[in-house]
C-alpha cells in the first residue's frame, strides 16, 4: 500500500519481544567492576559512537527527550568512563536504546544493563522494537537472552521534496540528527549564501556539516 502512495524501504527493522520470566541472563556478572546507576533521560545525551546503527526516528535521543518522562534511563560505568546505557519505557517494557561501547563488549555490561532494566519494567514482557535487520551484534545478545525475532517491519521514506520541486518550489533539506551524505545538492560548510545560491540553480539544497561513517549532521 505505501509503496503505491510513492513510499520506498529504507531500512529494515526486526521486532523481538519475551515474557520478563523467560528471559534468560543466567548468572553472568560483568568480567570488568561496573556499576549501573539511574540517569536524568530529559539531560542525557546517548553517545552515539557506541551504536552499531543510527537509531529510528521513533528511538531517537531527541524523541525520546521530547517524552523524556515516558522514560527511564541507566547508565553502566567501568574504569571512570561510560561504558554502556540503557533506555527503556517502563510502563511497556520497550527498549528503546541499549548499547556499550566496542571496546567493552562481550564482558557481561549489556547483560547488567538488561538485568537491571527488567527489575525496573513495570509491564510482564519486554521488547526490542526496530532494531536493524543487519545488526548481528544486537541479534545475537538478544536470542542468546531468550528474546528472539518475531516479526519484521520496514522504515519507509517518501521522497516529497522532489515533488515540491517539480511545482516549482524551493526546497531546504536539514536533519535534527544525522543522515546519509548525498551525493549532490550537497552544502557541507554552514555558508549561508552558498545555500541560497544551490536553491536559486537548481532549487534543491541539502544543508548539514560532515559526520563519521559518510553521514552528515545538523548544521
Amino acid at each position: 500500500v505505501y509503496r503505491k502512495l510513492g513510499f520506498e524501504t529504507a531500512r529494515e527493522f526486526n521486532y523481538s519481544i519475551q515474557q520478563d520470566a523467560q528471559v534468560h541472563l543466567g548468572p553472568k556478572i560483568p568480567d570488568i567492576a561496573c556499576t549501573v546507576t539511574p540517569v536524568d533521560v530529559g539531560r542525557f545525551a546517548p553517545d552515539p559512537q557506541f551504536w552499531d546503527f543510527m537509531p529510528s526516528w521513533q528511538n531517537s535521543p531527541e524523541a525520546i527527550r521530547r517524552a523524556a518522562g515516558d522514560f527511564a534511563g541507566l547508565s553502566a560505568r567501568a574504569e571512570g568512563t561510560q561504558v554502556g546505557y540503557c533506555i527503556f519505557e517502563p510502563a511497556s517494557g520497550d527498549i528503546a536504546l541499549i548499547a556499550v561501547d566496542k571496546r567493552y563488549r562481550r564482558r557481561g555490561i549489556a547483560t547488567s544493563l538488561l538485568r537491571e532494566a527488567l527489575r525496573l519494567n513495570k509491564a510482564d514482557s519486554v521488547k526490542a522494537i526496530n532494531t536493524e535487520a543487519g545488526c548481528e551484534s544486537l541479534t545475537a545478545f538478544l536470542e542468546a537472552a531468550n528474546i528472539a525475532v518475531t516479526g519484521r517491519q520496514f522504515e519507509m521514506v517518501k521522497k516529497i521534496y522532489w515533488e515540491a520541486v517539480g511545482r516549482g518550489l524551493k526546497v531546504l533539506v536539514v536533519t535534527t540528527t544525522h543522515m546519509a551524505r548525498p551525493g549532490a545538492f550537497g552544502v557541507f560548510d554552514g555558508n549561508a549564501e552558498e545555500i541560497r545560491t544551490v536553491l536559486e540553480r537548481r532549487s534543491l539544497a541539502v544543508a548539514g556539516r560532515p559526520a563519521e561513517k559518510g553521514k552528515i549532521t545538523f548544521t
